[in-house]
Formats: structure tokens, C-alpha cells, sequence
């Protein structure tokens, strides 16, 4: 349990910077967002194999041999986000489908060697997490045994009672069915994953008009995209569930009661709480 926790904070001190490719239409998809020069962090997401021709491996081998080759340096920490996660991802919806079926346990270790090898280089220790699908103690246990220093867990933490999201937000994990946690198209040209409701449904029928633009897509078609992602996140911020983009992990079906962090935390570590601390 030690090494879980040591993991969390891991994850604390080194999100700052991401750099990531992603699984989009457009060539011009690679980003970098710099927060600070001190230290950087690297998310790696899953390009599709047929269409990009980039594998996991590949995209760490690429990233880290840039900054390596331009800035040498490493980074502080390096996060695979795998197909089970929630919100867009970097992988084409066949690809999810493909991966739900036959794992992803040999990509990781692929990292882990590319990872390793600057390490080596360096002299230096870079935590690799993994993130996406990570529900249970014994998922964490799975992922440190093929070499993870941590992982990165969103969807459960949802409906706790220290989460600040609307609680209508937090009911709408609970109510959800496994049938209802399905892929759906962005209009910022991913797939992502969501809880099915009446404002899904209703997109896949028509558009909804679109009175504003924020101005938060250098390239966005507002007279053809099915709704403003904006406004869609925007409403589930505000508990407007019905009418909003409801995105979660593969497992949020699984939930069924509110919880504690501290319970939680004590559930992921494989520890019991004492009745005092409940």
C-alpha cells in the first residue's frame, strides 16, 4: 500500500505540463501545452494502428527522443491513458472495441522499456502511471505488477461527498447503466465516452442550434458541428443532466453508493477503515 500512496502523490507534484497526441481527423493534432519549464509531464494516448500507424510504444519512443534530442531532458512523470477511459479519447472507436477484447498489458510493458531506457540515460527514476479503467485494489495491484509506479483514477472519485460536482451530476453516475456508458463523436472530431440521455439521443437526431461561440477551437465549424461542446460540458457543471454531455469511465455503471475519500482511498489500498473514521 505504500507504494500506491507514494504513487498519488506522484501524480500531485508532477501535473504540470502535458504533451499529447491525439486520435483525431486532422494532421495538425499534436499539442503541447507548456504550464512551466521547471518540469513536464507526458500523457500518451493511442493513435489507431491502421489508420496513423503509430502504436503506443511509438508515441513515447517519438515525444521522448524529441525533447531528449532538442532540450535533453526526461520527463518528471509519464501517464499511458488506456481505452477505458473517460471523456475523448485517443483511439478510434474500432480500436476501443479491439482493445476491450484483447487487452493492452503488452503496449505498457513496451513503454516500460522505452521508459527504462532513458532512465538509464539519465540516471534518473520516471514514474510511469497508468489511467482508464482502474477501478479496484486488485486493477491497481494488476498495473504495478507489469511495472506502473502508480495510477490515475477519476470516475470513482466522482461520487464522494468531497467531490464539488453537482450532486444531479453524481446521481447521474449512480442511475447509470452498463448499457448507457457508450461511445459517442465530439464535435472536436474524437471519440469520447459518455453516459447515454436525452441530449445524446437527441443529437444523433439533429442539431442543436448553436447561439454562441467561445472561440475554444482554432478549427470548428459551428454551422455543422451537431452542438457546442462548450455549452454541452458546461451544463453538466451546472446539473442540467438531461440536457448535457455526461462524460465517464467504462466502469461508472459499477457505482452504486455515494462514499467517503477517506473510505475509498482505504478500499483501493486493500485496508478497512476503523468504524471511528467512517
Amino acid at each position: 500500500s505504500d507504494r500506491i500512496i507514494v504513487s498519488w502523490n506522484y501524480i500531485i507534484k508532477f501535473f504540470r505540463i502535458t504533451v499529447c497526441i491525439s486520435n483525431t481527423d486532422q494532421r495538425d493534432s499534436k499539442c503541447v501545452s507548456f504550464l512551466n519549464t521547471d518540469s513536464f509531464f507526458l500523457r500518451i494516448y493511442y493513435k489507431d494502428s491502421i489508420r496513423d500507424s503509430l502504436h503506443f510504444f511509438d508515441s513515447a519512443k517519438v515525444l521522448l527522443k524529441l525533447w531528449d534530442n532538442h532540450y535533453h531532458r526526461v520527463p518528471d512523470l509519464v501517464v499511458i491513458e488506456g481505452p477505458a477511459a473517460g471523456g475523448h479519447l485517443g483511439y478510434s472507436a474500432e480500436t476501443v472495441e479491439e482493445t476491450a477484447r484483447r487487452g493492452y498489458d503488452d503496449e505498457i510493458r513496451e513503454i516500460l522499456q522505452i521508459v527504462h531506457g532513458y532512465e538509464e540515460k539519465y540516471a534518473c527514476t520516471i514514474p510511469v502511471v497508468f489511467a482508464g479503467g482502474v477501478y479496484t485494489h486488485e486493477d491497481i495491484l494488476h498495473y504495478l505488477s507489469l511495472g506502473c509506479a502508480g495510477v490515475q483514477m477519476a470516475t470513482r472519485f466522482v461520487v464522494t461527498e468531497e467531490c464539488d460536482a453537482d450532486p444531479r451530476y453524481k446521481q447521474a453516475y449512480l442511475n447509470a447503466k452498463k448499457e448507457d456508458i457508450t461511445i459517442m463523436h465530439s464535435p472536436v472530431g474524437m471519440p469520447g465516452r459518455a453516459i447515454r440521455n436525452p441530449f445524446l439521443t437527441e443529437r444523433e437526431q439533429e442539431r442543436e442550434k448553436i447561439s454562441h461561440c467561445y472561440q475554444c477551437l482554432k478549427k470548428c465549424d459551428k454551422a455543422s458541428i451537431p452542438y457546442c461542446i462548450t455549452t454541452a460540458l458546461t451544463r453538466a457543471a451546472d446539473g442540467d443532466t438531461d440536457n448535457a454531455l455526461l462524460f465517464c469511465g467504462e466502469n461508472a455503471w459499477r457505482l452504486d453508493h455515494m462514499t467517503t475519500v477517506p473510505e475509498l482511498m482505504a478500499e483501493l489500498v486493500g485496508e478497512s477503515l476503523p468504524d471511528s473514521k467512517k
